[in-house]
């Protein structure tokens, strides 16, 4: 029961974090910062269910989550609050900088994400060469599952730095992260899905911003495309947990 909350746990997490992304393609800031908000408490939430039960090598990937959505979310409200998207990214509910552009701020907004990004680095990194010194198999099978999220915010101090090749070929090692160093026996398909599809999306996004300079909204509604299914992928699994969930909850105890 204690491992299905907390699956659940993880999973609202995860929505949350592909609930910001739809917002912020989109340019929506009022849902991309409640999801932001929700986020930052499920990852805090996580780290603490996870205090007393996890090797300190695999609380340390929690805690490059939680590092990498509070960089990830000052680095989205830095891009709405004083940037202009690209002339030719249109949208009804979103008409440029929602305060006066201010390039010192944002600037120095960046400085603080890429530093805060350095730390989760060298958390991540450092948990995965330490770990797995005379680790046992299911511990290293742990730092294997957690090794994306490190390399993802590689990719994303690579997308703040606007180097977009070295970030498109982390992109490619979080694929193979995600299909063969998961443990994807123990998750269901669907969450393996959800995450592929929010990686796809992640890397439109990229490429139309940084390769195409938003010269069209094109990559933003196929990333929105993406990133709608990987939500109903997560909204699916929730569904999934809750049942047997309730399953559990109706057998008779002995």
């Amino acid at each position: 029961m204690e491992g299905m909350e907390l699956a659940w746990l993880e999973t609202a997490a995860f929505l949350s974090w592909v609930v910001k992304d739809f917002s912020w393609v989109l340019l929506i800031p009022e849902t991309a910062w409640v999801a932001w908000g929700c986020a930052v408490i499920f990852e805090s939430w996580d780290i603490h269910r996870h205090w007393k039960i996890e090797d300190p090598y695999a609380l340390a990937g929690r805690f490059v989550l939680l590092l990498w959505v509070l960089g990830n979310g000052v680095w989205m409200s830095s891009e709405l609050l004083y940037e202009k998207p690209g002339r030719n990214i249109h949208f009804p509910w979103f008409h440029g900088a929602l305060l006066e552009p201010d390039s010192y701020t944002d600037f120095a907004l960046k400085i603080f994400v890429a530093v805060v990004w350095s730390l989760a680095l060298v958390l991540g990194f450092g948990a995965q060469i330490l770990g797995r010194r005379n680790s046992s198999a299911a511990a290293k099978q742990r730092l294997n599952t957690d090794l994306w999220c490190v390399v993802w915010v590689l990719k994303d101090c690579f997308w703040l730095l606007q180097m977009p090749w070295p970030a498109i070929s982390c992109s490619v090692v979080i694929l193979y992260c995600l299909i063969d160093l998961r443990d994807t026996s123990a998750e269901p398909s669907t969450l393996t899905a959800a995450f592929i599809a929010w990686l796809c999306a992640n890397t439109v996004w990229l490429v139309g911003e940084q390769l195409l300079a938003d010269a069209t909204v094109v990559p933003r509604v196929f990333a929105c495309i993406f990133l709608c299914f990987s939500m109903v992928m997560c909204i699916k699994n929730f569904m999934e947990t809750h049942d047997v969930t309730e399953r559990i909850n109706i057998l008779p105890k002995n």
